[in-house]
């Protein structure tokens, strides 16, 4: 029979391309299912989220900057279950590792890091994107 796993070496699951998933719930089955099923609507909501960050990004005007190489997009996605079962969600959206974006996902309300990133929420706010 084999040891239970620290969650120190829990495994990292590949959920998508870059998107990575550190399990170290404990408690009861039913529990962990509830936190896998949040986890599949957030994961749901962050293809859409993408899809549109694509068209968003396209008709974006850079000003006052001129890139020497592509520009790397980087959301990461955190969901967390509490004891009481209350879930709690957030995103976080960087430009060459620059946090620029925050999205808490329960309260629907963006916050601007950088601020530069306050023509981009207005625009993303008018067109729903939350």
């Amino acid at each position: 029979m084999a040891a239970a796993a620290s969650p120190a070496i829990l495994p990292r699951l590949a959920i998508l391309p870059y998107l990575l998933f550190d399990w170290s719930g404990t408690g009861r089955a039913e529990e962990q299912l509830y936190a896998t099923d949040a986890w599949g609507k957030q994961l749901e909501m962050l293809r859409e989220v993408g899809q549109r960050l694509r068209l968003e990004l396209a008709d974006t005007e850079l000003e006052d900057f001129t890139p020497s190489g592509p520009l790397t997009l980087q959301v990461r996605m955190s969901c967390e279950c509490e004891a009481d079962g209350y879930i709690r969600g957030s995103w976080q959206f960087s430009f060459d590792g620059r946090k620029f974006l925050l999205f808490d996902s329960n309260n629907r309300k963006w916050t601007v890091v950088h601020a530069g990133a306050r023509r981009m929420k207005e625009k993303w706010e008018k067109s729903h994107l939350e």
